[in-house]
């Protein structure tokens, strides 16, 4: 093969590699941008789940911010990345993830409640989506074609977290049961949530369905479908009937962002026999010791209690052997957990 043809053909493959060479790198930077984004997305999910909230835009040493969960902030090209964000899910003091339905953040694409977005400049360097710097944002981010734009749903995010289960921070009312009424004597209970986004510190709006035990009343005491007005909780107060009945009564329970709960909690009306009686004058009580050389020195008085937990030797006079330790037999303690609840028929959390 002539020398000059050689000469030709390998300047042509030159040519060829040169040419290539530009898109090549040009796609390899936007891959690595891609998996760049794609990380601080990730790290954002992970940290979220595990605090409830989303980060903010706070710059480090501040541990909460995006630079700081995110890590690698700056893409391919050398660019920052902008972080946009709804400020309700960063705090659980405003629902957080599991206790919010509804962001204020969308993008112009589409129609979803977004909870934040991840933008690249790209090539260009500019970032030609608006806003462009990271914030919190409660309106419609405008995507441009010419940036590398991600973005995470609400729904995405709870359902990643794991909020329809039992997670942390979703409203709900956390009675179990209600305590026991005596009839014909004065109640005192309250009903209690958590979770959600409250209106202000524990406050949410509350409804009854059901019908009350004559002579109780709930405070608040909006009948559903209507709302009160903010409240800590549901306080049941009065005077029990005089005939044993059972209640059901249904509690919901509505955030500043309408979720809303519910939990339907019977009142039980029981007979509770006569009051207990004052112990007679000079009543004593003794646990494992004796309280003889006391008691003659210190005449007992009405209702009195003596509880001597001294040890006693035979130098100190005490030459009898030690009763047994009190034990409670299985019976009595089978009665005391059935009938827990009609001894503490009032509640006494105050």
């Amino acid at each position: 093969m002539p020398i000059i043809l050689m000469i030709m053909i390998f300047t042509a493959m030159i040519s060829v590699g040169v040419l290539l060479i530009g898109p090549m790198t040009k796609r390899g930077k936007t891959v690595d941008t891609q998996k760049t984004v794609d990380g601080a997305i990730s790290s954002i999910i992970s940290w979220s789940i595990a605090n409830n909230r989303i980060p903010d835009a706070t710059l480090p040493p501040s541990v909460t911010g995006f630079a700081s969960v995110a890590g690698n902030t700056r893409d391919a090209y050398g660019n920052p990345l902008v972080y946009i964000y709804d400020s309700n899910l960063t705090s659980p003091a405003t629902g957080g993830i599991c206790g919010r339905q509804s962001t204020n953040l969308r993008v112009s694409t589409v129609t979803d409640n977004i909870a934040f977005v991840v933008i690249s400049a790209g090539e260009d360097g500019i970032i030609n989506s608006t806003p462009n710097t990271s914030q919190a944002y409660g309106g419609t981010v405008a995507v441009s074609p010419n940036d590398l734009v991600k973005w995470i749903t609400l729904e995405e995010l709870k359902n990643k977290a794991g909020c329809y289960g039992t997670t942390q921070g979703r409203l709900k009312i956390l009675n179990n049961e209600l305590p026991k009424m005596c009839t014909g004597s004065s109640y005192t209970a309250k009903v209690y949530a958590e979770g959600g986004a409250p209106f202000t510190g524990t406050q949410y709006q509350w409804c009854t369905q059901g019908t009350l035990p004559t002579g109780i009343t709930a405070t608040p005491g909006t009948v559903c479908p209507a709302w009160s007005a903010n409240a800590s909780n549901v306080q049941l107060t009065g005077t029990a009937p005089s005939t044993p009945n059972t209640y059901p009564i249904t509690f919901m329970v509505r955030d500043n962002d309408t979720n809303t709960a519910q939990k339907t909690l019977p009142i039980n009306v029981v007979s509770c026999g006569p009051p207990a009686q004052p112990a007679p004058p000079g009543a004593q009580i003794s646990f494992f010791n004796n309280i003889d050389s006391f008691a003659s020195s210190k005449p007992a008085s009405a209702n009195t209690v003596r509880i001597d937990a001294t040890a006693k030797r035979p130098l100190d006079g005490y030459t009898r052997g030690w009763p047994e330790p009190v034990a409670m037999p299985d019976v009595v303690k089978k009665l005391v957990t059935e009938r827990w609840g009609e001894y503490w028929a009032t509640d006494k959390s105050g």
